[in-house]
């Protein structure tokens, strides 16, 4: 926030006059701060995405899936919780919190191939998992993580 002193209201005699402005100015000034400060604070609050809070709000698109603004907030939401694949519990000795956790454990995702990644599988209910996957992630979601592994399984 910025502050005008109130002396730049005033004449260099310390007296309102000729030179000064007026009350209602001055109200008009600090106004318009205050308005600008509220302003500022809407905008940055309306920039804080805190992302999708469970798996059903994350969406796939056809192509072009995005490591990050898909693969990993799903896998936050749905995967990543107390008791299963965080780094502190790593169910079935699987951490899914980072990219590089998901591709640098051998078999999980092979990139171009998802016939052949045990991620795929997996959300795809072609290989066992403690619980129904399908209870967690829609078959749009299983889909779409197919896609990103045969577009490649960037981290983008």
């Amino acid at each position: 926030m910025f502050y005008i002193p109130l002396s730049a209201f005033y004449s260099s005699d310390g007296n309102s006059g000729a030179n000064s402005v007026r009350r209602d100015d001055i109200h008009r000034v600090m106004r318009w701060g205050v308005g600008l400060s509220a302003l500022t604070l809407i905008l940055s609050l309306m920039a804080c995405d805190s992302g999708p809070s469970e798996p059903g709000d994350v969406i796939f698109p056809d192509t072009g899936v995005s490591y990050r603004r898909h693969v990993q907030p799903l896998f936050d939401v749905g995967c990543n919780f107390n008791g299963c694949h965080n780094s502190t519990d790593r169910a079935g000795n699987l951490s899914l919190e980072s990219y590089f956790d998901v591709i640098n454990k051998p078999g999980v995702v092979v990139p171009g191939d998802s016939a052949h990644s045990l991620l795929v599988q997996v959300v795809r209910e072609r290989q066992q998992h403690t619980f129904s996957i399908s209870s967690i992630i829609t078959s749009d979601q299983a889909r779409g993580i197919a896609v990103w592994v045969e577009e490649g399984a960037s981290n983008n």
